[in-house]
């Protein structure tokens, strides 16, 4: 195919329209056209695709155009903005173009997250310092800011506006969050732009709650934030009982635009292809003082869900709190359990509230830790909370003399973007505990005959420390100048992210209790912290087989170990352990909702090599 550019632009025109009302103004259009061939020239293209001529009116045609329309901008070799508010603009090299596209109107419109998501090479012209003479500027190269040292805060912070646009999508609420600013789309259109982020053809004709079922059926992750909509649900009981009607009413959680691309984040929920949702959070039952007038508050302007919660609460013995950490007061959710499986709790969905708390910012020891399912039936019988509390998840008290806590476990390190992960082994005479790394070694005893190259796992032959177990103080050896130091931690807000399961996490605040399950390492100036996965998230069973800790590798990345994590036996996700430049750890490399139905679970097998062994 010969290269071509793909034209975007706001003042054009309003919407597609068919080539003869645009031709109605012809010495307009054609001197436009004229500057577009011109452009196309310059960049060493032959071809152009502009929406304002391209689109047909027909319904059937327009309907077909607009579901293939994102493989224009993909496989063009340049998109051009061509925009009056950046053709008003002069370019200068201070990062004012780059606060200049951020204002623009151009960013206002819905299109625009499909065109900046799926263009490989975006080109933006400037007025230049003749009068005549328009700048090719590259987006990537000449706009956006490469790091917070170099540049301005303002360039920066830009620029990470911009680079959150072009993230790809990897759940609802990161979709959700790309659409909402666009305000000068119709709802309509920023749904049609939902279904074409998510990879699906859909009949626009249908209902907005049909294609919002399609949207989340196709992403299937979702941010527990988005819970806390406040509105009427597709429906009542069951399957999509939490959903909201629309996308558009789902609240788009700020991530912030200078956190670190890749992570995970919040991202604990599954939904399947039935609508349930499947998410892990803190939890408590209702008490006696949350009945209370002003305590627990509902989420919302609509009638008929402030009632249901209310209602709900006046049921207190039947309800649950449900939290994304184990704070008091804040946002909440309401849900009614009705029985427990395995390890899910099956709970109906009630509503969100915002809990006012004397505890508002600090530690409740009231809250256990436990994976739920949200979209029971309604002629589910309904259960008191209290009867789920047999195992709650809150850390036990331990000595901290002896340091053999360490052992026995696998850990999972900080380290930025490349992660690490630690066992720890005791020595039987001299009572040290030395902590080694694991790494991936390249296996050297099996003929790849030009096949895809064989890895194993294995430990450095050198400790990363050795330290007393009675006391967690670095032994001194060959590296004696530098300080090593194990200390036990409390549960305060840093480290893993909610989405990776390990037995305690890191909130801010702290409480009487030092967990076993999670410390801070200092070498000299490298800090990290180290928490333990549990067990039952990597060692597979008969439900759950593919569950364990897993080599991924391509040929353009070094590989890395990620866990094989099964939320429900229908389920699976890989989750990166460890990572490198292109794959930071806590990213997240494949998702299959469905492996009984799903054709990826022999890709699966086929590009991944089971290590557990």
């Amino acid at each position: 195919m010969f290269p071509r550019i793909v034209i975007t632009s706001l003042f054009l025109t309003s919407g597609p329209t068919e080539l003869e009302s645009v031709l109605r103004n012809l010495d307009y259009n054609r001197c436009l056209f004229e500057s577009f061939a011109s452009i196309a020239k310059r960049l060493d293209c032959s071809g152009i695709w502009w929406d304002t001529i391209s689109i047909p009116a027909d319904d059937d045609l327009r309907r077909t155009a607009i579901n293939n329309m994102h493989q224009n901008y993909q496989n063009a070799k340049y998109t051009v903005l061509n925009d009056r508010y950046q053709l008003d603009f002069e370019w200068t090299e201070d990062g004012a173009p780059c606060l200049a596209l951020v204002l623009s109107p151009w960013l206002t419109r819905g299109w625009t997250a499909l065109e900046l998501i799926m263009s490989s090479t975006v080109k933006i012209l400037f007025k230049g310092h003749t009068k005549d003479k328009l700048l090719i500027k590259d987006l990537d190269d000449d706009i956006l800011a490469k790091d917070p040292a170099s540049y301005t805060r303002g360039h920066w912070i830009a620029s990470t506006i911009i680079h959150r646009l072009r993230r790809d999508i990897q759940n609802v609420s990161d979709l959700v969050a790309v659409l909402r600013p666009r305000n000068t789309s119709w709802a309509r259109d920023r749904l049609m732009i939902a279904t074409l982020l998510s990879g699906i053809d859909v009949d626009y004709k249908l209902q907005p709650h049909e294609i919002t079922k399609k949207v989340m059926d196709r992403v299937a992750k979702l941010n527990p934030a988005s819970l806390h909509h406040g509105q009427p649900t597709i429906t009542a009981f069951g399957g999509w009982s939490w959903c909201p009607i629309s996308l558009d009413d789902m609240p788009a959680e700020n991530l912030g635009d200078l956190t670190e691309e890749g992570l995970v984040g919040d991202n604990t929920c599954v939904i399947d292809r039935n609508g349930i949702l499947t998410g892990c959070w803190y939890w408590r039952p209702l008490e006696k003082q949350d009945s209370m007038a002003g305590q627990l508050i509902p989420n919302s302007y609509h009638i008929s869900v402030i009632l249901g919660i209310r209602g709900a609460i006046r049921r207190r013995e039947r309800c649950i709190l449900l939290r994304d950490n184990n704070m008091g007061g804040g946002p909440a959710l309401i849900v009614i359990p009705v029985g427990r499986e395995g390890e899910y709790i099956h709970v109906k969905f009630a509503g969100s509230v915002h809990e006012v708390s004397s505890r508002c910012g600090r530690f409740d020891d009231r809250f256990g830790f436990n994976w739920f399912r949200l979209g029971a039936r309604e002629d589910a019988k309904e259960a008191k909370a209290v009867r789920f509390q047999d195992s709650p998840s809150k850390p036990k008290k331990s000595s901290s003399k002896s340091f053999s806590w360490l052992c026995g476990k696998i850990w999972m390190g900080d380290q930025e973007r490349t992660g690490n992960l630690l066992l720890a082994r005791e020595t039987k005479n001299d009572g040290i505990i030395e902590g080694y790394s694991l790494k991936i070694f390249q296996r050297q005893d099996v003929e790849t005959h030009g096949q895809r190259q064989k890895y194993r796992v294995g430990l450095l032959d050198e400790p990363l420390f050795c330290v007393w177990a009675k006391s967690g103080q670095g032994v001194n050896g060959k590296d004696s100048d530098s300080t090593i130091e194990i200390r036990r931690m409390k549960p305060e807000n840093s480290w893993p992210p909610e989405s990776v399961p390990a037995f305690e996490r890191v909130y801010n605040t702290s409480h009487d209790y030092h967990s076993s399950n999670l410390f801070r390492f200092r070498n000299g100036p490298s800090r990290s912290i180290y928490p333990a996965i549990g067990p039952k998230y990597f060692i597979p069973d008969g439900k759950h087989p593919y569950r364990g800790f897993w080599i991924v590798s391509s040929p353009h990345q070094q590989p890395s170990v990620a866990l094989f994590y099964q939320a429900y036996h229908q389920s699976l996700e890989a989750i990166a352990l460890t990572g490198n430049k292109d794959m930071p750890r806590g990213a997240v490399h494949f998702i299959v909702k469905d492996l009984v139905q799903s054709r990826n679970t022999t890709t699966v097998k086929e590009n991944v090599e089971d290590v557990q062994s």
